[in-house]
């Protein structure tokens, strides 16, 4: 962490980057450090009753501006030729002492830090929100398992148990979809139960989106849930058609037929909609021709296995079996629309990037300050700019707060990462179990 050195407010110019000392309740400013850009934000200080603050050389491209000489007037304060004046700057362990700023605007500050508790009370709440959607996620995957185990043999119960959990994704996951993306998103295995549930709840938001009826979400999550079946019990294939002769060969025979075996294996439990069995055998074809087993071309291909389609492929490229090729939300859905616009249905793919967000929540980025964060919120006015939870490396308390990037146009996302490539400081601070957001905190927003 750079040094920083103790200077008052006399001595500050455009071009210092400081920081804020106290409490972030006790100053108007969105991040307790940054480069002064202009000369407001210097007045900024002085309303809201500051003395001094840290100056950071090695951010900064100016220094401190020279101290006023001391008084000669006998008082003891001064030498009489000024030699008690000097240039030096006080690292933060000295004296703090500094002349009294000019006393805030109490109206001003009180609006700037309302906003402020009130950012904290609803980033607290999310965190309380993902803490117990995390529990119930991992509920989700216990039933999954159990699910998983009993279908090739069938019971009623295990059709129940599906309802229950669909039921229980639309009506509770996706009542808040960032909580449910950031489940999603943050999930450090790349198991099929993962995935499987992974898939359900994305292929459940963008039926929503699309406005599907109860009945149609219900096929629509039984088909995501059990997309991939086939590959846990596996018939024997059939004689190729011709349109499966026709079809792209893959290297992986068993992966080429999983989805035929899964939807033998879901019609012979005779529970599961001719629909729901559509999406096993088709979430793997493409709108142009490329996919398998069958090689269907746009609206051939079911409406609901178009859509677990794209779950499927965004959930396989963020978390994958094979952790060295997984890549970041915003990179996957980037890759998505780049590189395999044509694969996927024309209205589904964008209605799904802007359900997203260019920076979905869960998202670890690097901020333009350095700084690392997690994506909490997204921005319907600007998907560019979301809110994020930063880590705040400093030795102080408060190692967390809420960068609300719509509110700091000096501040941007550089790029997102894998939360591998955090820090491990950082990347423990950023759980949601480890969010520090009590309102006495001062987070580094």
């Amino acid at each position: 962490m750079e040094q920083g050195y103790w200077v008052t407010l006399d001595r500050l110019q455009i071009g210092m980057y400081i920081r804020v000392g106290g409490s972030w309740l006790d100053h108007p400013f969105w991040l307790s450090s940054f480069k002064i850009r202009e000369a407001g934000q210097i007045e900024e200080l002085r309303r809201a009753g500051v003395a001094g603050v840290e100056w950071v050389p090695e951010k900064s491209d100016r220094p401190p501006l020279p101290s006023a000489p001391l008084p000669a007037d006998g008082d003891g304060n001064g030498d009489g030729n000024g030699s008690g004046s000097g240039d030096k700057t006080a690292s933060p362990q000295e004296s703090r002492e500094g002349p009294t700023a000019s006393a805030p605007d109490p109206l001003e500050l009180e609006r700037v830090l309302a906003i402020k508790r009130e950012r904290l009370r609803a980033i607290r709440e999310k965190r309380d929100r993902l803490l117990r959607e995390e529990k119930r996620y991992e509920e989700g995957l216990l039933g999954i398992r159990r699910m998983m185990r009993h279908l090739t043999t069938f019971s009623k119960e295990t059709v129940r148990e599906a309802d229950a959990l669909i039921k229980d994704i639309v009506s509770s996951v996706l009542a808040d979809k960032d909580v449910a993306l950031h489940l999603v998103n943050l999930q450090k295995s790349g198991e099929s139960f993962y995935h499987a549930l992974n898939v359900a709840v994305l292929s459940l938001m963008l039926g929503k989106e699309c406005g599907l009826e109860m009945e149609q979400l219900r096929n629509l999550g039984h088909g995501a849930l059990f997309h991939d079946i086939g590959k846990e019990a596996r018939p024997e294939p059939p004689s190729p058609s011709k349109e499966e002769e026709a079809a792209p060969v893959l290297d992986c025979a068993a992966v080429r037929t999983h989805p035929w075996s899964g939807e033998q294996i879901l019609t012979r439990t005779g529970s599961f909609s001719a629909e729901t069995c559509r999406i096993i055998r088709q979430h793997h074809e493409a709108s142009d021709g490329t996919g398998y087993p069958d090689g269907l071309r746009g609206d051939a291909i079911s409406h609901l296995a178009r859509i677990t389609a794209i779950a499927n492929v965004y959930d396989n490229l963020c978390n994958g079996e094979e952790p060295e090729r997984r890549v970041s939300p915003h990179k996957a859905c980037a890759w998505m629309f780049a590189r395999m616009k044509e694969s996927f249905d024309p209205q589904l793919l964008p209605l799904f990037i802007r359900c997203m967000g260019v920076y979905p929540p869960g998202t670890i980025v690097q901020l333009s300050d350095g700084l690392f964060g997690v994506v909490v919120a997204t921005n319907a006015n600007n998907s560019l700019r979301p809110d994020v939870l930063v880590h705040d490396p400093r030795p102080v308390e408060e190692k967390t707060g809420v960068v609300v990037l719509e509110v700091r146009p000096d501040l941007s996302i550089v790029r997102s990462l894998l939360p591998q490539e955090l820090p491990r400081e950082s990347y423990r601070h950023l759980q949601p179990r480890a969010w520090c957001l009590a309102e006495t905190q001062a987070p580094n927003p």
